[in-house]
């Protein structure tokens, strides 16, 4: 038994040190997992504000006057549209004829300009900068359009009265 009692305490002492070693590489473990998940978590912030960012980078803002080419008076109520986009991204002219198209993908786009009464109106290749608008003045060009002729006729019965008869509703006209 004194023989057993030196190779247990060895035992005990291995065993409280490894104790203290896996004790101190959880601490650690524990430690570095923490810094990692903080640094995760920072990095994922940082990531989605830098891509709010360039998503407002990527886009811009076109403007402009849509007038009548000959008498150089604003035409209210054109329909400006983005041509190619998905979903369709479009405004209208006020009043005074002024226009502005927001969140427009820079590079090179085409703007379509349409009116009743007028010929549309297309600018192909616009290249758009990311942090400049871009201003159009658009002059739209009155188009006539020619109908063909409606003919009205319309068939008289002689026979027949278009006024009743003075006696057909009663005695009095009036009650007709």
């Amino acid at each position: 038994m004194l023989a057993i009692q030196p190779l247990i305490m060895t035992f005990h002492f291995h065993f409280t040190k490894l104790m203290k070693m896996l004790t101190t590489s959880l601490r650690h473990t524990y430690t570095t997992d923490m810094k990692r998940l903080l640094f995760l978590m920072l990095s994922f912030v940082i990531s989605s504000k830098m891509q709010s960012q360039v998503i407002e980078i990527t886009t811009t803002t076109v403007r402009g006057v849509v007038i009548d080419k000959q008498s150089q008076f604003p035409i209210p109520g054109a329909t400006i549209v983005l041509m190619d986009s998905d979903p369709v991204k479009g405004t209208a002219s006020d009043i005074d004829g002024n226009f502005r198209l927001e969140e427009v993908p820079v590079g090179r786009q085409s703007i379509q300009v349409v009116m009743i009464g007028y010929e549309p109106l297309v600018f192909t290749n616009l290249l758009l900068n990311s942090g400049k608008e871009l201003t159009l003045n658009v002059q739209l060009i009155e188009s006539v359009a020619e109908l063909k002729a409606v003919e009205i006729s319309a068939q008289n019965s002689k026979s027949e009265s278009i006024t009743p008869a003075r006696g057909a509703c009663g005695a009095q006209p009036k009650s007709c």
